[in-house]
């Protein structure tokens, strides 16, 4: 992984964009985290133990999540942001201290990983799945999003680069489709897994307003469950 993370993005970026953007209530890239984050939730039931992995400032986890929730993160600028906001909620952790505190059990209903895979390359990705695969609970999920490079998403990083502060143009070093991300999904321990899409364009008109953007997505998704949607969304289910 590149040092984006770790020492690009400041801490609490995608907290900041997501809630400014709710309080003003338009956005694109805060409607997209929105949508994303909305959908997400409807897995993150009361009673059930969860894991971000990945998870940055802590926003699913303050704002989305119902379950009793874990972070942990590669920076530790993003996971003391985290502790200081939403430190009474839920744990955060750094990645060296989740390793000794949590890898050694099956501990968790349900695993979420977002926005990651697009920067670390397939060995990693294949890695990390079947290590957190021997934390989930029998029945327990994996959930991941990436980006979807079979659809117009590249067209919406120049858009993004252009409107925002954050350059993602040279950021992403692993452009994956559906048929790559289940390729590898085969070759992981997980027997059962899906992959759909989520997220098309009617999330561009959040610029005008998140209403309106967040209606028309739903809107088109229903008429037409495009490939072309902007965001894969994976699932993997431990027997």
């Amino acid at each position: 992984m590149n040092n984006f993370w770790t020492d690009i993005l400041e801490p609490g970026y995608y907290d900041k964009v997501l809630l400014n953007g709710l309080n003003k209530k338009r956005g694109i890239q805060a409607n997209w985290h929105n949508l994303t984050f909305t959908y997400i939730s409807q897995f993150l039931n009361p009673g059930m133990k969860h894991l971000d992995y990945a998870c940055g400032p802590g926003t699913l986890i303050g704002n989305y999540s119902f379950s009793e929730s874990v972070g942990v993160d590669i920076s530790d600028k993003q996971i003391n942001f985290a502790k200081k906001k939403y430190g009474e909620k839920s744990e955060f952790l750094s990645l060296s201290s989740f390793g000794k505190t949590y890898l050694e059990k099956e501990e968790f209903d349900i695993i979420t990983i977002l926005g990651l895979f697009e920067f670390i390359s397939d060995d990693e990705i294949l890695d990390l799945l079947n290590k957190l695969y021997d934390i989930l609970k029998p029945g327990g999920k994996i959930i991941i999003t990436t980006l979807n490079y079979k659809s117009k998403i590249k067209f919406l990083i120049r858009l993004i680069n252009k409107l925002g502060s954050v350059d993602y143009q040279n950021q992403h070093s692993n452009e994956l489709n559906s048929v790559g991300l289940e390729k590898i999904f085969t070759k992981t321990k997980f027997k059962h897994f899906n992959v759909s899409t989520f997220l098309n364009f009617g999330v561009f008109f959040s610029i005008i307003s998140i209403k309106l953007g967040s209606r028309l997505n739903k809107a088109i998704n229903q008429i037409n469950r495009l490939n072309s949607n902007y965001l894969l969304v994976g699932t993997l289910t431990k027997e």
